[in-house]
């Protein structure tokens, strides 16, 4: 691909991931950015933490920490449904052996990724798509959660497909 369909992919898929954030965040109701302790709670806040290491990673031209970034991301996306689960917050008797799979599936995800960029991008939309959907209604996370989550991770995966090119040419931390 030229240098300028690069820059148009990486606008749009900015805009994507821009827009899918815009919608989650309408999705958390307004009582829940005061509930610290909840694990979904924190983990928008840790989102907003890696999207700044990320955007920095990008800005100073170090590929593999955005790449790198994006793949721990990936690993800890099924903990927040993990520790839902144990503290049974949204649905009292979910199976905690599931979201433990769910860690293990995700966290080789994340690995496999970080070494094949094509996986990572796909791996965070499997995400979003089958874990995050499959999940509303009967999950240990509250609806909204999930739904938020699925936008994001849509975004996030469109973000880290445009980011192939540059992924592939990477040499340094």
């Amino acid at each position: 691909m030229r240098p300028h369909g690069r820059k148009v992919l990486d606008a749009l898929a900015a805009a994507v991931l821009a827009a899918g954030i815009a919608v989650a965040l309408r999705l958390v109701p307004r009582g829940e950015w005061s509930r610290a302790a909840e694990p979904t709670t924190q983990a928008i806040y840790g989102l907003f933490l890696m999207l700044a290491v990320i955007a920095l990673a990008r800005v100073r031209g170090r590929p593999r920490l955005e790449r790198a970034s994006l793949a721990l991301l990936l690993a800890a996306m099924p903990v927040v449904y993990l520790r839902a689960a144990i503290e049974g917050a949204a649905h009292p008797g979910a199976p905690v052996w599931l979201e433990v799979v769910g860690v293990a599936l995700f966290a080789g995800a994340a690995v496999g990724g970080y070494l094949h960029p094509r996986l990572l991008a796909a791996g965070i939309v499997a995400h979003g798509v089958a874990w995050d959907l499959w999940h509303l209604g009967a999950g240990p996370v509250p609806d909204w959660y999930a739904a938020a989550c699925a936008v994001v991770d849509v975004g996030l995966g469109t973000y880290a497909a445009s980011r192939l090119h540059a992924w592939g040419s990477s040499r340094g931390l």
